[in-house]
């Protein structure tokens, strides 16, 4: 794929994409964190501290907290894969420019 990459200028900014990735993942931490608070939310609502029609809603808010901690490694997948697909444009792009460059150089 052709960029049409002339200066360094027009090249993508990878350190901030890592940057702004690394951010993402340390705030997935923060859902997992809430997960295991629903979770603990979800064992402290059993049969005896609430329940409607003698049913606890133990396991449904349990399984609430289960499922955002679960979401921790999908998550965190998705940074990772935006940092490698990024990384393989930066170096396609980077060797465009290396290109052009050599280009002028012969031409001049």
């Amino acid at each position: 794929m052709a960029y049409g990459i002339t200066s360094e200028s027009q090249l993508i900014d990878l350190k901030t994409i890592e940057a702004g990735c690394k951010q993402y993942k340390e705030a997935v931490t923060d859902i997992v964190r809430s997960g295991i608070m629903v979770r603990e939310a979800g064992e402290t609502c059993n049969q005896k501290a609430l329940s409607v029609d003698e049913k606890s809603l133990e396991p449904a808010i349990t399984q609430i907290g289960e499922d955002l901690i679960s979401l921790k490694t999908a998550l965190q997948n998705y940074a990772d894969q935006v940092i490698a697909e990024a990384t393989q444009v930066y170096n396609a792009q980077l060797e465009e420019l290396k290109a052009y460059q050599e280009s002028l150089k012969k031409n001049n």
